[in-house]
């Protein structure tokens, strides 16, 4: 059995339902002249039951109950969790192969620890992982902010690539003081994040932290810390596809301030294909701003 068959049965466990008493599964209606759209997929009008809310991969949408319609949805719940397995073994091969062009020594996980990990995550992490727009393995090497900026400066992997500007220096506080450990986490990895409709433009960049914190306790997800922005800016260089590329639009990560005194300056970092160079800022939180953009992140394995 291979790595994603083993990590993929532990998933059909997670999503599986008591069969009906007799012991036989009923066989879903076949596909009529009624159809609904479910995944962008043409799937049988399932028989009518009872009205409730089911909710899959977070999308509450108002159907009806029945033996036979549970089952349909308990299967198409179980196939998203399969095919979010298959993204995350791919991107785990993309951040080793990151880890070894930029220089970190430290070996990482196996792909069977970590696709194990994943498959032992509670479902309701689970089901916030697949609300990412890009669900993305990262690993987060030991030591702080400082040894990820030097790794940077001295693999550079994008052409014409500058040094990375960093204000305040890269040992200050306000990114962090760093792990002991390895760090495998999941973030979303889209290119540029949108901006939520709770973010609006009169909010100061303090207030509209204080909404995400709050939004991301709520979902029981991390906000990306400045080590996890960092491996991020790395992974997608090394692709030659970077994340926050600030040149033409404001699409810069903000980062998690938990380990900063409340009212801190809030730090966050981006590419510029413009100056080809990476950088690290921090604002003041009184500051209004167009936009600000946080990535989710939920954590699978520490070793």
């Amino acid at each position: 059995m291979g790595i994603f068959e083993g990590a993929a049965n532990a998933i059909r466990k997670i999503g599986k339902k008591k069969s009906p008493a007799n012991g036989q599964r009923p066989a879903l209606p076949e596909v009529g002249t009624n159809i609904r759209k479910a995944n962008g997929k043409e799937v049988p009008k399932l028989p009518e039951g009872p009205a409730d809310n089911v909710s899959i991969s977070g999308i509450r949408s108002k159907t009806k109950t029945s033996v036979y319609r549970q089952q349909y949805l308990d299967e198409e719940a179980i196939n998203e969790r399969e095919e979010l397995l298959k993204k995350l073994e791919q991107t785990y091969d993309e951040m080793k192969a990151t880890l070894t062009a930029f220089g970190f020594k430290e070996t990482p996980p196996s792909k069977k620890q970590v696709m194990d990990a994943i498959a032992a995550l509670a479902p309701s992490k689970l089901e916030q992982i697949m609300q990412f727009g890009k669900p993305t393995f990262l690993i987060t090497p030991p030591g702080d902010f400082a040894s990820k900026v030097k790794a940077m400066n001295d693999h550079r992997t994008m052409p014409s690539q500058n040094s990375t500007y960093s204000s305040p220096a890269p040992s200050d506080q306000v990114w962090g003081s760093g792990s002991a450990k390895m760090l495998v986490t999941v973030v979303d990895g889209l290119d540029a994040m949108p901006e939520p409709s709770f973010i609006t433009n009169d909010l100061s960049i303090g207030e509209k932290m204080e909404k995400y914190e709050e939004d991301f306790a709520n979902r029981k997800v991390d906000m990306m810390s400045c080590q996890e922005g960092a491996m991020l800016i790395m992974q997608s260089l090394n692709r030659g596809q970077p994340v926050d590329d600030n040149n033409s639009t404001e699409t810069a990560t903000y980062f998690s301030r938990k380990h900063l005194p409340k009212g801190s300056a809030v730090p966050y970092g981006y590419w510029d294909s413009n100056t080809h160079q990476i950088y690290f800022f921090r604002n003041d939180p009184d500051v209004k701003r167009v936009s600000l953009r946080c990535r989710p992140s939920v954590r699978v394995l520490e070793i």
